[in-house]
């Protein structure tokens, strides 16, 4: 889907080499939150992204980073586990993907975050970790990017990266 999604928004830009960053997350974040509806239809999402344009080199990995991470959120920061934390009252996800200019010149960032029952915070550290974990963790480094976890009341994600990967 998120494939699918950055191919359709490149044939509709006028360059054919970068996409229009707030529709094509703004489609994957609404594609994921129709098909959680039903198993979590009372989380509030909290989704903004700066107004921006970004390579297929950039958007694709970044696309698959934000569908990985918002769906884990739904599928699991809500859910009671046996002897676990109670779920909040009033389920939030975050979503943000931005842009800033620093030291190391133009850098994209992606936040992910909730207010659920938090990561097991062993899970983000072992090599032999949940598939979804590794994936986010080796497009982080296709990126040339790099990931901060928080796990406080629920999980954060925030990934930095340079906009330009060597050859723009």
């Amino acid at each position: 889907m998120s494939m699918a999604g950055a191919h359709e928004r490149l044939y509709e830009s006028p360059d054919l080499a970068h996409i229009d960053a707030r529709g094509y997350f703004g489609d994957i974040v609404s594609a994921i939150r129709i098909s959680f509806g039903e198993l979590f239809p009372t989380a509030d999402l909290d989704f903004s992204c700066d107004d921006m344009e970004l390579s297929l080199e950039i958007a694709l990995p970044c696309g698959l980073i934000v569908n990985e991470l918002l769906s884990n959120c739904l599928k699991h920061a809500f859910s009671r586990a046996i002897d676990g934390p109670e779920p909040p009252a009033k389920p939030l996800v975050t979503v943000r993907i931005g842009r800033e200019t620093g030291r190391e010149g133009a850098m994209g960032s992606i936040l992910v975050a909730d207010n659920g029952v938090g990561i097991d915070a062993m899970k983000l550290e072992r090599k032999g970790t949940t598939i979804g974990i590794m994936l986010v963790k080796s497009l982080v480094v296709q990126l040339k990017g790099s990931v901060l976890w928080k796990v406080e009341h629920g999980t954060r994600a925030v990934i930095s990266f340079p906009l330009l990967l060597g050859r723009e």
